[in-house]
């Protein structure tokens, strides 16, 4: 909609109050029982939500709010965004990835495996092993998704919380 303001922010107040807050993010997290790509934009809500120093106090909106609306919006507004409610079967590929920083980055699919050595100099540039590791569970997904996992839970084995915890919060401080 270009040029043209989304319509939630055609009336939005200039503050809100924390249950107007929590009542759209409450209905956020029902739809992401259903649209579950949606649960990485609810960390902005919570975040926004533990500000509130009472049920009275008034706060501007913060942009990360906005852009997680804006978001919402276009999901929710494309009606070719539906979902089967049935359960997501639960699968473990026997998936492995690592990344290591004087080597490289690996990953093992049952009885496959690919591997690639990082270029020297690499670490640079806010790139670290952190960075490493996300890139290493970014291609592992890239190939389930080319070999067919679709609609299922795929459990990914890695020794590094701080990504997982980036993948689900859906970003990273790290360069992309």
């Amino acid at each position: 909609m270009p040029g043209k303001e989304c319509s939630f922010q055609a009336h939005t107040k200039p503050k809100v109050m924390c249950k107007e807050v929590m009542s759209i993010h409450s209905t956020l997290q029902h739809i992401c029982f259903v649209y579950r790509q949606g649960c990485s934009s609810l960390p902005p809500f919570s975040a926004f939500i533990a500000k509130f120093p009472n049920e009275y106090a008034l706060h501007h909106v913060l942009r990360t709010i906005i852009n997680s609306l804006s978001w919402w919006e276009i999901i929710l507004q494309n009606p070719s965004n539906s979902h089967s409610l049935m359960p997501c079967i639960i699968i473990n590929p026997k998936v492995l990835v690592d990344a290591l920083t004087d080597w490289g980055i690996s990953m093992v699919f049952g009885q496959l495996w690919a591997a690639w050595k990082l270029k020297p100099g690499w670490k640079s540039d806010g790139r670290n092993i952190g960075w490493a590791e996300s890139i290493t569970l970014k291609l592992a997904i890239v190939w389930l998704i080319c070999n067919g996992y679709a609609d299922c839970d795929i459990t990914i084995h890695g020794d590094n919380k701080g990504v997982i915890r980036a993948f689900y919060k859906g970003h990273t401080q790290n360069i992309p």
